[in-house]
């Protein structure tokens, strides 16, 4: 329901399209649901876009620092067609996603790998350096959709999410006071 929903504006109600296509509107069951589901998508979203800026900034915010230039997005939301087009959107960041169906568990599962990998070391007194994180990652093969979500292009898509994420901030800023900036 959520992706059939317009954004609301001006001129939109929360019951246009709800059916996508030509259909004429119809009211579903609770006006609201699709409209709170994508709020709550984009509050997500916006949280997520948020510690990618704040990684950003305690790196130096430079050209040497922490600037991303694809995600690896995992879990069962990943699989949700609006939401990984929205994160892509709102992080101006191409999307990537492995095949593996319990990938959220890949995470720990590499953590878990790098230090048995450096333990080895240590234990057979080799004087390499250490692995990082990133290297052990790097060095894994992990098979991938064919699928690739990139940023929109869109300037009226990349305005409405820019404007979406400022009012979030300033809410969660008057909630949780400058833990969120």
């Amino acid at each position: 329901l959520a992706s059939k929903c317009k954004r609301p504006t001006e001129e939109s109600t929360p019951l246009d399209n709800v059916d996508g296509g030509n259909a004429p509107p119809r009211r579903p069951a609770n006006p609201m649901a699709g409209l709170l589901y994508r709020a709550a998508m984009e509050g997500i979203t916006y949280l997520l876009a948020e510690a990618i800026s704040t990684m950003r900034r305690a790196c130096g915010n430079n050209d040497d620092g922490f600037r991303p230039d694809r995600l690896l997005v995992v879990g069962g939301g990943s699989r949700n067609a609006l939401w990984r087009q929205m994160l892509a959107d709102v992080s101006r960041t191409e999307l990537r996603f492995p095949k593996e169906s319990d990938s959220a568990a890949l995470g720990a599962a590499f953590q878990a790998g790098a230090a048995v990998a450096n333990v080895e070391r240590r234990s057979d007194n080799e004087r390499r350096r250490e692995v990082t994180m990133e290297e052990y990652v790097l060095e894994q093969k992990i098979e991938m959709e064919d699928e690739i979500v990139v940023p929109t292009l869109d300037e009226d898509t990349i305005l409405l999410y820019r404007e979406g994420r400022e009012r979030y901030l300033g809410h969660a800023t008057k909630l949780f006071g400058n833990e969120m900036t």
